[in-house]
């Protein structure tokens, strides 16, 4: 399973590897929701990110121009919010930057 994008902290994988593929799961992890995924990534992938312990996950529709974020507790995901048809957001682990939406979204 490979998440659309994903990132992980410098003390837990100092040096990116040349593989293809990594074998350490994410701290966080993006899905772009597609008519095709949109309602399977956030469950199946959701409980597989939860059980490899990924921190933070968010969902990016493009249709509905929307972004959530989740984060993970000792009782399973945390909606931090939806924003939605915003051009910039501020959001969970990237909240000392803003985030350009607006360019994600279709005309």
């Amino acid at each position: 399973m490979v998440p659309d994008v994903a990132g992980w902290r410098r003390e837990r994988l100092p040096d990116f590897p040349d593989e293809s593929a990594i074998a350490h799961a994410p701290d966080w992890a993006c899905e772009v929701l597609s008519p095709q995924s949109g309602r399977t990534d956030p469950v199946i992938k959701g409980a597989i990110y939860q059980q490899n312990r990924v921190s933070f996950l968010w969902s990016i529709d493009y249709r509905a121009r929307s972004l959530e974020v989740r984060r993970l507790t000792d009782k399973g995901w945390l909606s931090d919010g939806i924003d939605t048809n915003q051009d910039v957001a501020r959001a969970r682990p990237f909240d000392a930057i803003d985030l350009p939406l607006g360019d994600l979204w279709p005309d």
